[in-house]
């Protein structure tokens, strides 16, 4: 009964100036803000509390239930702010204690529980703190679902310090419980246990602040692995619909001014965020940074709709997935475009520009089945394509809900899943991330594919620079599924299970895919791929053995300049630069191709097949050491304007071969080309007009030159050409050829210069030495020959 009492003089007596029997400080001054910290009360106590000037001290004893002296105290505290409008600091002494029933905080309340500990009672179903009271309060039968409870105006200036609290299995109510407020302060506080999906839950705070907070052992049941939950330890709600947060007027107010920092997270299923979409709803200006996670099932950090947000300096530990960053919800069921509990539509804009930066995060995963999102960093928009409906029951619109305005920054991260997943991104940027793969499990269903940078559906204009990748099982860099990223400049990849830079599937890069460094990526370095698009191939380093191509171009792809590339020892077999599959470039021009310490630079060093086209020449490129041909066209592929000024040292068979109806419209010009074992340059099969002028052949077992174009009505015109040391074989070749031969100087050879009997033209002028059978022989007299 005196609990009781103390718990209603609390207010009653305000009124008359008089507290427990002591006089209140009418004549205290008031600062301009409308409240003060000063003392405004003499001392008072009885069993439970000990009252001295703006301060509750509790007086109860260790190991005991005190639920009703915490609410008194609580309740006191609420009413001497009410009437003051000041700080009112209520102080639990350090011990070990139980709750059995919530504990209601108000504004201007401080609760300090530094060194105590609060268990919540076994079986017991209820939030431990929250805000407010569901009961009678100023007037409103239900204060917490009143007018007088909406938007920020419901509390102010709520301060918890410290404090252990203890959650039951059976307890499926969070812990701490707070919305519609201004400035509300956390700290020091210890969450552990409990069988809600959050251990702490808030929404509609301006001014929410978090520091060297705590968070653990909290989850699903032991031994549920496989099924997605949204259990975020701390969650960061929106209030719109009665089913996601109930119990508070459904108004749609978001989160604003948010700090969450110093704190850990550890053996939880999620970390912070928000997993409920109010449709043009924002939480604005929120901060997370210098927080730890340990042992984390799925994601760390859930940033949804969150507007000038920074995540920095997080360290995250063993955990399932990492940073994911979003604007929409690809799951209907987690999109809602009411507010009221369905009752009323929100009115929210669209806002695309989220102004946010991902940085400085240190990252390691592991692969957890359970995680939706696993990867490091994840930045989400979504194509919304279909006409479907929210889980308020209403339909909500098609349109694509693109993010924009992002910075991924300075991140090193391990990972054993994706490292940095990009989807319906436009114009973000992500630089001087570091990306190490490592620890892949057996279990994982995608242990062979799992990509460095990872960027997929319709992400547009995105800035890839400084970026290092490395030990991935699949690509390092991975553009998919109609995207585009404006540069790929200066990345460093290597060890990759797969291509270095992979571009897939009407997808491209508008400004530079430029000076990247890429080495030992097994299937290759650059791959553009069916229907895919990029401006300029410039001054990329391409090293080691690889099973596919150094820089490929397949199944109708484009490029602008292929250009000023270096390309070291890709592997035997494996073409250095390679255009299929009617794709094309404008021109190839300035590349290295060597060989290293290796035997062999490549197989081909480029090779055009299946009606592929350079638009252009293929000029000044430095070959050595491939096995098979230097310069290969095949198969209908077409070289618009010439090869010219290469420079071919030692190739397995050909220096340059055209043959299979391929061409080369204009000239093969000014090359130099040493040690083609089987012949320096072989064109077959043209069906144009062509000069072959001025190449500087030398060291080919057969014929240094070979024509053989599809008839005679084309001619072949070969002059100026210096041609040596073909001891096997004839410096000029042609077989059933219009040609003309005329100003070439040959020596040591069988024959100087061969034309087969259907063979037509005129060889002249030429001068021939060492020919150890004949200078001139031709097998018809169509063949003019001149002096």
């Amino acid at each position: 009964m005196k609990k009781h009492l103390i718990s209603c003089m609390a207010g009653a007596v305000l009124a008359s100036g008089l507290i427990f029997g002591t006089a209140f400080r009418s004549n205290a001054a008031m600062p301009a803000s409308g409240f003060t910290t000063a003392p405004v009360f003499a001392a008072a106590s009885n069993d439970d509390m000990l009252i001295t000037d703006s301060v509750i001290t509790l007086t109860v004893k260790n190991g005991t239930d005190i639920t009703t002296e915490l609410n008194t105290a609580l309740k006191t505290a609420r009413d001497m702010a009410d009437h003051t409008n000041s700080i009112i600091t209520v102080t639990v002494p350090s011990g070990s204690y139980t709750l059995s029933s919530t504990a209601r905080i108000f504004s201007n309340t401080t609760l300090n529980l530094k060194g105590v500990t609060l268990t919540c009672a076994d079986n017991g179903k209820f939030n431990m703190i929250i805000s407010g009271t569901p009961g009678s309060y100023k007037g409103r039968t239900n204060y917490n679902k009143s007018d007088l409870c909406t938007g920020y105006d419901g509390f102010k200036n709520i301060t918890i310090n410290g404090g252990t609290l203890i959650g039951n299995s059976e307890n499926t109510s969070s812990m701490i419980r707070l919305f519609h407020a201004t400035n509300v302060n956390l700290s020091g506080i210890t969450l552990s246990g409990g069988g809600c999906v959050h251990q702490m839950e808030v929404c509609a705070i301006n001014g929410f602040y978090v520091k060297n907070c705590t968070f653990k052992n909290n989850g699903r049941e032991t031994g549920v692995t496989n099924a997605h939950v949204n259990q975020e330890a701390l969650q960061l709600d929106t209030p719109c619909k009665e089913a996601a947060f109930p119990g508070v007027v459904q108004d749609g107010t978001t989160m604003k001014n948010v700090e969450i920092t110093g704190c850990k997270f550890q053996n939880v299923i999620r970390g912070i965020g928000s997993h409920t979409l109010l449709l043009g709803a924002y939480h604005e200006n929120i901060k997370i940074n210098n927080n730890t996670f340990n042992n984390v099932m799925e994601e760390c950090i859930i940033g949804l709709n969150y507007r000038n947000c920074e995540i920095k300096n997080n360290t995250i530990t063993n955990c399932g997935g990492g940073i994911l960053f979003q604007n929409f919800k690809s799951y209907e069921g987690s999109v809602i475009s009411t507010i009221l509990d369905s009752k009323q539509p929100y009115k929210g804009k669209i806002i695309y520009d989220l102004n946010s930066v991902i940085s400085d995060n240190t990252i390691t995963l592991k692969y957890s089945p359970s995680c939706e999102n696993p990867a490091a960093i994840k930045v989400f928009g979504h194509n919304q394509l279909k006409k479907m409906k929210g889980a308020d029951g209403k339909y909500f619109p098609t349109g694509n809900y693109y993010i924009t305005g992002v910075t991924v920054s300075n991140n090193n991260i391990t990972t054993a899943v994706t490292g940095i997943h990009i989807t319906d991104a436009w114009n973000c940027t992500f630089t001087n991330n570091t990306v190490t793969g490592k620890g892949f499990s057996a279990k994982d269903p995608l242990k062979n594919e799992r990509d460095g940078i990872f960027i997929q559906s319709y992400a547009k204009g995105l800035v890839l620079s400084n970026n290092k990748v490395s030990g991935m099982t699949g690509h390092g860099i991975a553009i998919h599924f109609s995207s585009t990223a404006k540069d790929i400049i200066s990345n460093t990849i290597s060890n990759c299970g797969s291509y270095g830079i992979h571009i897939y599937q009407n997808s491209g890069c508008t400004g530079l895919l430029s000076k990247n460094k890429i080495k030992k990526c097994a299937s290759g370095g650059i791959s553009l791929s069916t229907n895919s698009t990029v401006a300029d191939i410039l001054s990329n380093t391409i090293t080691g053995g690889c099973t596919d191509t150094g820089i490929s171009l397949y199944n109708n792809c484009e490029a602008g300049k292929i250009k000023n590339n270096t390309i070291t020892a890709i592997g035997k077999n494996a073409p250095a630069i390679k255009l299929s599959q009617k794709s094309a470039s404008k021109t190839i021009t300035g590349n290295k191709i060597q060989a290293g310490t290796a035997k062999y630079s490549c197989g081909r060093a480029i090779f055009l097949y299946n009606g592929s086209k350079v638009r252009g020449s293929i000029i000044g490129n430095a070959m050595e050491n491939s096995s098979d041909t230097a310069i290969c066209i095949s198969t209908k592929s077409t070289v618009t304007g010439g090869v010219t000024n290469n420079q071919i040292l030692s190739a397995g068979k050909y220096g340059l071969q055209v043959f299979n109806a391929s061409t080369i419209k204009k000239t093969v010009s000014g090359n130099t080309i040493k040690k083609a074992a089987t012949s320096g340059i072989n064109i077959c099969s043209t069906k144009n007009v062509l000069t072959i002028d001025k190449n500087t052949i030398s060291g080919s077992s057969k014929a240094a030159i070979y024509v053989q174009p599809a008839s005679t009505q084309y001619k072949v015109t070969v002059k100026n050409n210096t041609i040596t040391g073909n001891k096997k074989g004839p410096g000029v070749s042609a077989l059933q050829a219009n040609i003309k031969v005329t100003g070439n100087k040959i020596s040591k050879v069988t024959f100087g210069i061969y034309a087969d009997q259907k063979c037509k033209g005129n060889i002249y002028s030429n001068k021939i030495s060492k020919a150890s059978r004949r200078k001139v022989y031709t097998a018809t007299k169509k063949v003019k020959l001149k002096k």
